[in-house]
């Protein structure tokens, strides 16, 4: 929530500022919104499923002692899944910056 309130207290800041080009407040615009994306990207793809896995593996395992070992192969799912982070945050990178997806 913090990097949005810093994202759009950014864009009212560019909007009120005359001594700054159009292209300069265009770059920074789209630097600003790749922020965002890749400061969520994380949230989505790591902490939220991490954490939703370590809560019920380990309601599970105290809970369903007996069926605990086929919820040990969800948190390894998601231990894949966090591996994948890197490579979605470079992919985050790509898709909202213009100038790499126009070299691509």
């Amino acid at each position: 929530v913090n990097i949005c309130q810093v994202a759009r207290h950014t864009f009212i800041l560019l909007r009120d500022v005359n001594h700054v080009s159009d292209k300069t407040r265009s770059l920074y615009r789209v630097l600003t919104r790749s922020l965002v994306v890749q400061a969520l990207v994380p949230v989505f793809i790591v902490i939220i499923p991490f954490g939703i896995g370590t809560v019920v593996s380990t309601t599970a395992t105290i809970y369903f002692p007996a069926e605990s070992s086929e919820w040990l192969n969800v948190f390894d799912v998601l231990i894949i899944a966090i591996s994948f982070h890197a490579s979605t945050h470079c992919f985050a990178l790509i898709l909202t910056t213009p100038s790499f997806r126009k070299t691509l």
